[in-house]
């Protein structure tokens, strides 16, 4: 779903721990104007597959904004990355975490 260089939508009041956490796994943020119509406008427009909001509203592909389908396309995702690359990535996120 996900791979370097890709970006996700986030709202404007996005945190900057936000996007350097997301620089130092390899994604880009994008900026939009709070609210879930305007994620996911957004999303369409520049063709990006995850976004969110700061209440932890969370869209895949701009049109799944469902809890327990977003979870299920979360764990399907986990399963596809190899574990190596899972915890390289856990731990350069929990280094910008500390």
């Amino acid at each position: 779903m996900l791979g370097d260089g890709d970006k996700i939508v986030g709202t404007q009041i996005s945190g900057l721990g936000l996007e350097i956490s997301l620089r130092h796994l390899g994604f880009g943020l994008i900026r939009e104007k709070v609210g879930a119509t305007n994620v996911a406008a957004r999303m369409k427009k520049e063709n990006v597959k995850l976004g969110g909001e700061n209440c932890g509203h969370i869209f895949l592909n701009s049109y799944c904004s469902d809890g327990i389908g977003v979870a299920i396309e979360l764990l399907n995702i986990l399963n596809r990355i190899k574990k190596d690359k899972l915890k390289e990535r856990l731990d350069i996120l929990n280094h910008s975490i500390e």
